[in-house]
């Protein structure tokens, strides 16, 4: 604030103000207001006076892990993570170490003094549907979904909980590429590569842009995923499988991840994989040839006439033409993985 100017007054002088230095007054004594409100409260004036109000702050952002399920659709037990991150450009991101997993990037949820989370937050998931008994966060198993989510209270419980809000779905459109078959014997199961990155290029990728001419430098570079194509589980047979290596197929990544489990490319054991799950009927292989000419070589009995030689010549070399083509499609239909 500038200095006020100086008078020299007498006891009993009256002083007449400026308009100006009046204002200086009002307003330095509104600023001086101001700084000794804290947030979330704060100050206005106006013509009637300085007023007080409450503005709500945005809640904190955190990260939580499900823990359990909790009574009501979409809502669940919570361990909230505290603590900075421990990872490093080496290490892989692992929020939570499991068997055959060394690497774990913090922060950590809090534990007992047994080992198991502690039960701090109750968390809902505003992209279930409030239907009683639907958790789709949770099914009693080992490996945790974590969540983003923002704080919007505090439960009235004995010992209260913190109310997180999320919106997690764990289940989003991939494209994969197969690069392997996993155990013959099952039928429709492959291991294969998500591509990764987006398409923003300026090309037509669209239902006339081949999947196939996709950069492998979209591609990681070891394998990272489970396929299951189910077409083949409900339609193929058993022991047979019709998606060949290399090819690129759309489906979804759902449920969470699963340790490797067999040797491929990717032979650390340190690493989880996706599920990707897809119902992608197979590519039919080419037919080996298209459906034959009439034939008119061939020569009949000479006891018949010229024009009855003929036509039944040409009627036994059509029917083993069209035995031949039919035998081809059902060839191929059944190395196509149909039930024939």
């Amino acid at each position: 604030m500038k200095p006020y100017p100086r008078a020299n007054i007498s006891e009993g002088d009256g002083v007449t103000l400026s308009a100006e230095l009046y204002n200086r007054i009002v307003e330095d004594i509104e600023r001086l207001d101001r700084t000794a409100v804290m947030p979330p409260l704060f100050m206005t004036s106006g013509g009637s006076g300085s007023t007080i109000g409450l503005r709500q702050l945005p809640g904190e952002l955190l990260l939580v892990a499900i823990i359990g399920a909790e009574t009501g659709g979409g809502r669940y037990q919570g361990s909230i993570l505290y603590g900075n991150s421990t990872g490093n450009a080496a290490n892989n991101f692992q929020l939570q170490a499991q068997t055959n997993q060394s690497a774990i990037d913090g922060p950590a949820p809090l534990t007992n003094s047994n080992g198991t989370l502690v039960n701090n937050a109750l968390v809902v998931n505003l992209m279930e549907p409030n239907v009683g008994g639907s958790h789709i966060l949770w099914a009693d198993t080992a490996d945790k979904i974590y969540a983003f989510g923002r704080v919007m209270g505090f439960t009235p419980e004995a010992n209260p909980r913190t109310i997180v809000y999320i919106e997690n779905w764990p289940i989003m459109p991939v494209i994969v590429k197969v690069t392997g078959t996993y155990q013959a014997s099952n039928g429709g199961v492959y291991y294969g590569r998500i591509v990764q990155g987006q398409f923003a290029s300026g090309s037509n990728f669209g239902y006339s842009f081949p999947l196939s001419s996709l950069n492998t430098a979209f591609l990681p570079s070891t394998e990272n995923c489970w396929i299951t194509n189910n077409w083949e589980q409900t339609y193929g047979t058993l022991g047979h499988n019709a998606l060949s290596t290399g090819q690129y197929i759309w489906g979804f990544a759902a449920g969470l991840p699963q340790y490797l489990s067999v040797t491929s490319t990717n032979t650390d054991t340190n690493n989880i994989w996706y599920q990707v799950y897809t119902w992608f009927p197979p590519q039919c292989a080419a037919l080996t040839h298209g459906i034959q000419n009439l034939a008119t070589t061939q020569t009949a009995n000479s006891t018949y006439a010229i024009n009855e030689q003929t036509m039944l010549n040409n009627l036994k070399s059509d029917m083993s033409n069209v035995q031949a083509s039919l035998s081809n499609l059902y060839a191929n239909l059944r190395a196509a993985g149909y039930s024939l």
